[in-house]
């Protein structure tokens, strides 16, 4: 009779109990999930490739175009130094390092004609 009464008490009472090895960190994880999603993106512009038939920029190790998103932002400008992005009214204007634009030269120009 005993028996009966802790096995139908068991279900109840688990409810209640903590589990003592569980660590701290693990109760705190849905605060923590939800000030990462507050976070504004960040964005690396890593390439810019401007030519006579195309534009185009790497952001995030992702190959974009005019017109195109990444992370919710539409690119909207492509430019030899600098590409804009752009989500609602926000606009951003990503700029690539001076020492990593560089110019094609005459010669290279007059091979590709």
């Amino acid at each position: 009779m005993a028996l009966v009464c802790l096995c139908s008490g068991g279900p109840a009472l688990a409810g209640q109990l903590k589990d003592p090895t569980r660590p701290p960190a693990f109760r705190e994880a849905p605060r923590a999930r939800a000030a990462v999603k507050k976070r504004a993106p960040s964005f690396a512009l890593r390439a810019v490739l401007v030519s006579p038939g195309r534009r185009v920029a790497v952001i995030n190790g992702q190959t974009l175009r005019v017109g195109q998103k990444v992370d919710g932002f539409e690119v909207v400008e492509i430019e030899p130094s600098h590409v804009g992005l752009r989500k609602g009214r926000k606009v951003l204007n990503l700029e690539l390092a001076k020492s990593s634009v560089k110019k094609s030269s005459p010669r290279a120009e007059e091979g590709s004609k």
